[in-house]
């Protein structure tokens, strides 16, 4: 495939994790950075099976997913030296799409929320989660059972202003794989994890 394909996609899971609070604004500066020569849509991966969900995939070269999502095979399919952002909700820090992006020769960057107004504000609301969340000594992401509540129940939102820096970074990184391709009719053959 050829990466000069310009599908961007936010890809979402409603059955395994909240919606974004502010998902339009993400989208929106998602099509902002990345500018209208891209094809940025939302794409739904709730109940697709996996034919649809390798062809969504492969006719990406540029993707933003929610950890959490537990689709971190999905990314299997991606086109080699493709970008993937991951949106890591605040206080929780997963390696899981990390480590596979590097061993499939994709590209990967990260968005750590640092905002934890939401996150609290719920925590303070739901007193199961809480008292879970506070006699764990807040390792809940390490407690199968916590970490089910945490996918399921925290709200997510997403800063623009720092997000759309990681964007930034992101569409460098992609552009710069796009001319290295252009340079020599193929795609760059760098180091790999």
């Amino acid at each position: 495939r050829d990466l000069t394909e310009k599908n961007a996609y936010m890809v979402v899971d409603y059955e395994r994790r909240p919606m974004i609070l502010n998902r339009l604004e993400v989208l929106k500066a998602i099509k902002s950075v990345l500018g209208d020569d891209f094809h940025v849509k939302t794409v739904d991966i709730s109940d697709a099976q996996l034919l649809p969900r390798m062809k969504i995939m492969n006719a990406a070269s540029f993707v933003v997913l929610v950890n959490g999502m537990r689709s971190s095979g999905d990314i299997a399919w991606l086109p080699l030296e493709s970008h993937v952002v991951e949106i890591l909700p605040f206080d929780i820090y997963d390696i899981d799409y990390m480590r596979q992006s590097k061993s499939l020769g994709l590209v990967y960057h990260s968005y750590e929320e640092h905002n934890a107004t939401q996150y609290e504000e719920y925590l303070g609301k739901n007193a199961v989660l809480r008292k879970q969340y506070i006699e764990s000594g807040g390792s809940c992401w390490n407690d199968l059972g916590c970490r089910k509540l945490l996918y399921n129940n925290i709200p997510i939102y997403v800063s623009i202003d720092s997000f759309i820096e990681v964007l930034k970074i992101s569409k460098q990184s992609w552009m710069q794989k796009c001319h290295n391709e252009a340079m020599d009719g193929k795609p760059d053959q760098g180091p790999r994890a």
